[in-house]
């Protein structure tokens, strides 16, 4: 992966998701239709600060440009249990954090405990809301530091915090909420 970040509303975006016949895309540029000569600006202007072994990676003749996307919802029930959400239907977290298997086994394995009798429709949803958000509040945190955005990391780990305040304040149980079930 390797992230640009940019506004949306720039002229370097609209150009970027623009393909080779003028279509310009929402979300993913497919591969072998991404502006050859934007990608070789891109590779001249940031392949010199690379590893090796990345720069070979990153240098593919065939690149496909994707936006970084992620979005919770805040409800998994519908239809008094008619229609549930469960893995990337309810919360699409950003690839750098590498969740979104872990969350699809989370949301099946409590879900058969629903279904065995051990916890609640509402239960398991407020588990799935309550890890759902703490994953996107990390994934969030990672990529602003990650991407050198002190500002937006100072502001997304003052948020983590006041979450787990709040957890903590309603009396809901942290434990078990970082990844192990």
């Amino acid at each position: 992966m390797w992230y640009c970040n940019l506004p949306t509303t720039s002229s370097l975006h609209s150009q970027i998701l623009t393909d080779i016949n003028g279509h310009q895309h929402n979300n993913t540029v497919p591969a072998g239709l991404v502006n050859p000569n934007l990608w070789q600006q891109h590779l001249a202007t940031h392949l010199a600060g690379l590893a090796a072994p990345f720069a070979e990676a990153i240098s593919t003749r065939h690149p496909f440009i994707t936006k970084v996307n992620d979005a919770l919802c805040d409800r998994a029930v519908f239809f008094n249990g008619k229609v549930i959400l469960v893995g990337d239907a309810f919360a699409t977290f950003r690839p750098h954090f590498a969740v979104a298997t872990e969350q699809a086994a989370r949301h099946c394995l409590g879900l058969g405990r629903v279904w065995g009798g051990e916890m609640t429709l509402q239960e398991w949803e407020e588990e799935a809301k309550t890890w759902g958000k703490t994953q996107w509040l990390r994934g969030r945190i990672l990529g602003a530091f990650g991407t050198g955005r002190w500002w937006e990391f100072v502001k997304g780990l003052w948020k983590y915090v006041a979450f787990v305040v709040g957890l903590k304040v309603r009396g809901i149980n942290f434990q078990g909420l970082g990844g192990q079930h």
